[in-house]
């Protein structure tokens, strides 16, 4: 009760601030705050009520209510209805200033909701027009992890490999070596399995070490050697 008590609170403010609005600035800003706490509430039908009659408008401010919404619909689940106005900014000239960050989460609602095809296709989009964009980074792990869920293993060790090759400082770089040692191991290539172990040890040892990696390490220099992998195994188990 206290905090629904708070949450009207705050949409009354926002609304007198809305109305009280002298300059297009303060309206504008106004209008995105306001359409932001609706949602917050729960009472999306207002935000997009509040936040449609500037949509198509040829300015900056039209892409600025046109990614509330979609951000409105995505909290609501409505994952075709949010990629279908992020496709919109994506497209339109005068939305520039959010297009490409539209172009990516048309992929990432796509993942998140596991449809790892569309995403693919999605992530594919982002990268063929940004490819050293400010979401390029994450774009290329996640298509690689995308390609992965798809069964397409040969591609998406191709796909982490390239992330790794082409951003030393990767945020993923971590976690695209661990998938590489993954597919590697389960596809008996043992020798290049184990070069990405030593490489996790070497630059996460912390990390590595917490994840059992030094174990892993050892079982892989076995199997690289030829040991016979149900015998690892067993020397594993003590």
């Amino acid at each position: 009760a206290f905090y629904a008590g708070k949450m009207k609170d705050s949409q009354s403010a926002a609304e007198k601030a809305l109305s009280l609005a002298k300059t297009e600035e303060n309206r504008q800003s106004s209008i995105i705050q306001c359409s932001s706490i609706y949602s917050d509430c729960g009472e999306y039908s207002k935000a997009e009520k509040l936040l449609q009659p500037y949509l198509k408008q040829n300015n900056d401010f039209a892409g600025k209510c046109s990614f509330s919404l979609a951000q409105i619909y995505e909290l609501q689940n409505k994952i075709k209805e949010a990629d279908s106005v992020y496709a919109t900014i994506a497209s339109r000239k005068t939305a520039k200033n959010y297009a490409e960050e539209a172009l990516y989460r048309r992929g990432e609602i796509y993942y998140s909701s596991k449809d790892y095809k569309t995403a693919l296709t999605r992530f594919s989009d982002y990268l063929s027009k940004y490819s050293y964009g400010t979401f390029s980074d994450s774009a290329m792990y996640y298509k690689a992890d995308c390609l992965l869920q798809t069964n397409q293993k040969d591609k998406a060790a191709l796909q982490f490999e390239l992330l790794l090759n082409s951003n030393e400082n990767s945020n993923y770089r971590y976690s695209a070596m661990k998938k590489l040692c993954e597919i590697y191991r389960e596809a008996g290539k043992y020798e290049e399995s184990l070069s990405f172990a030593k490489k996790m040890l070497e630059e996460f040892p912390e990390q590595a070490k917490e994840e059992k990696f030094d174990l892993q390490e050892e079982e892989l220099s076995r199997l690289a050697e030829g040991t016979d992998s149900r015998i690892v195994a067993k020397i594993s188990e003590y």
